[in-house]
């Protein structure tokens, strides 16, 4: 099992002419944009929020690229480069390693596939709680990944 953390992303740009990196730095780096010019980082003491599904499409190309990982080392061994086995597999064979992935994933979670291709199921479960210590309100009692996880202590009080 292969294991993926992402603490702390860099930002790096790389334009495929020189007058879009000129034009890139100019609007970056000439106050057009708040930044530091190379030290943009995006983790926990940043100001940056994610929107929260990015970190799907983050474990969406993780997949693709440990699947292409595996396919190259299963199909073109001390090789480098993409070898005539590999660039004849076709999608099908992607699939099935695409489907055999499995690692950690950016929100700490594994990421995982069915034989359907499909990631399982991972849900929060709230109760509506009235209570006298504290304004009523939805509280996470439990959750379901792979099978149901209550936490019983949490009542009414």
């Amino acid at each position: 099992m292969t294991s993926s953390v992402l603490p702390s992303t860099r930002l790096t740009c790389s334009p495929s002419s020189p007058q879009q990196s000129n034009h890139l730095t100019s609007f970056l780096c000439n106050g057009n944009m708040p930044l530091s010019c190379g030290q943009e980082r995006i983790g926990i003491d940043s100001k940056y929020e994610q929107e929260g599904k990015v970190q799907f499409v983050i474990d969406a190309v993780y997949a693709v690229a440990h699947a292409l990982h595996n396919m190259h080392r299963d199909l073109c061994p001390e090789r480098s480069g993409i070898c005539p086995e590999m660039e004849m597999a076709g999608g099908k064979k992607l699939l099935k390693y695409i489907r055999a992935v499995s690692f950690n994933g950016s929100a700490g979670t594994s990421v995982t596939f069915n034989r359907n291709g499909d990631a399982p199921g991972r849900y929060d479960l709230f109760q509506y709680q009235l209570s006298n210590g504290s304004s009523p309100g939805y509280k996470l009692i439990g959750q379901w990944m792979d099978m149901l996880q209550l936490n019983v202590s949490i009542t009414a009080d």
